[in-house]
């Protein structure tokens, strides 16, 4: 049940583009997920530049 969840959370943030933090992905571990034509997900993280 636990996997079935996950896979459609992931297909809703993929499909309607959500911005998402993840704390385990490379810095900023901001970005958006992109289906797979053959199934799983792609990370696309966003440009993020610290200015001081």
């Amino acid at each position: 049940m636990a996997a079935t969840t996950r896979q459609a959370v992931l297909e809703k943030i993929a499909g309607d583009r959500t911005l998402m933090f993840a704390y385990h992905f490379p810095y900023p571990g901001i970005g958006h997920l992109r289906a797979r034509d053959r199934g799983g997900f792609d990370w696309q993280p966003v440009n993020w530049q610290f200015e001081s």
